[in-house]
């Protein structure tokens, strides 16, 4: 029979409350009347609402005004009073819209100011891990040469599975710095390419033939030489379009596939990597390629049979360089089931 509306809500505007009310077929011809501040009431009614109750109101005066307002028919205002409320309003909204957009570009600037700091101390750790590191590797390639001159009978086997262990830890150590300064770089939009004629079915060639056999059995290459040469970072487009596969390939089933294509639009070129089988949550996908987000783990049951993503930024970097060629990339999920399929689109422009 009547609506009260605190004119005082937070978050949400008792005016932008009225008008969503008031446009309700529902409600049509149910009185709408504003709980307000006494300097409010002449502002409400010359906008959605019938009536006006001032603050504060006693338990035993609200209902009696309820009371009046369903009984009596309720005169609207009259139509310069509601022309000098509505300039009014506008010049209060106009004025808090202001401020709202000055507070906003504050925080965007501290935000901005926080991703630099954050990507100069990724950058100053991983040169700093970097240093020692390489000395470590030269070490340790120095011991793999020299225990095949040992003779086994005084080295103890275990030697020489222990230095293959440290060869194989410190390569671990190294490529975790390399996608830390990868990473980095992104996040201070200090993305270094080196632009070039490529031809696209190349990439995706060299970047299969890196991968293992058993790896490689599970893809499936369209035909891609008819798409036009490409004027890109070659390296770099191959290093987004592998951690794109590494993802795939540790979320298909056992019995999944994926498959790669490509088609030519105008001035642009797409390269899709379909994973069939591969489930990814529509509210997962956008934060897929934030630097902060990690998916969980692969299913692979065994580490050391995981396909190596370091950090969990490989599709963070993917992003960042697609995006440093003034390119795109997003995910679309079709099916359910053992039909389901996720796909990675890379757009790319022919022309840097």
């Amino acid at each position: 029979n009547l609506v009260l509306i605190d004119f005082d809500l937070p978050d949400i505007g008792g005016n932008a409350l009225a008008a969503r009310l008031r446009s309700l077929p529902e409600l049509k011809g149910v009185p709408l009347v504003a709980l307000v501040n006494k300097d409010q009431e002449k502002q409400v009614l010359a906008i959605n609402c019938d009536g006006a109750l001032c603050k504060p109101l006693s338990p035993r005066q609200l209902p009696l005004e309820i009371e009046h307002y369903l009984e009596q028919e309720i005169a609207p205002p009259s139509t310069e009073e509601q022309v000098e409320q509505l300039n009014t309003l506008l010049q209060e909204m106009t004025g808090r819209l202001e401020e709202q957009a000055l507070q906003l570009e504050t925080k965007e600037r501290r935000l901005q100011e926080a991703n630099r700091l954050r990507g100069n101390f990724l950058i100053n750790v991983s040169r700093e891990l970097r240093t020692p590191l390489t000395l470590i590797s030269g070490y340790v390639t120095l011991l793999q040469s020299t225990v095949p001159m040992l003779d086994l009978d005084d080295a103890p086997l275990s030697l020489v599975e222990m230095v293959a262990g440290m060869a194989q830890g410190t390569k671990r150590m190294n490529d975790v710095v390399q996608e830390l300064l990868r990473v980095s770089r992104i996040v201070t939009g200090d993305v270094n390419l080196a632009i070039g004629p490529v031809r696209v079915n190349t990439l995706v060639s060299t970047t299969l033939s890196d991968l293992a056999e058993q790896e490689r059995d599970v893809i499936q290459q369209r035909e891609l030489s008819q798409l036009p040469i490409i004027q890109a970072d070659g390296n770099q487009i191959r290093l987004a379009i592998r951690n794109i596969l590494i993802h795939l390939l540790n979320i298909i089933p056992e019995n999944g596939l994926i498959v790669i294509d490509g088609q030519h639009q105008q001035d642009i070129v797409i390269i899709s990597l379909q994973g069939v089988g591969a489930q990814i949550d529509p509210a997962e996908q956008e934060m897929l390629f934030d630097r902060l987000y990690s998916a969980g783990p692969s299913r692979a049951a065994d580490p050391e049979e995981q396909r190596k993503q370091s950090l969990g930024f490989g599709l963070a970097i993917a992003n960042g360089i697609i995006q440093a060629h003034n390119g795109r990339i997003w995910i679309e999920s079709t099916g359910e089931g053992e039909q389901v399929q996720s796909t990675f689109y890379l757009l790319l422009p022919i022309l840097a």
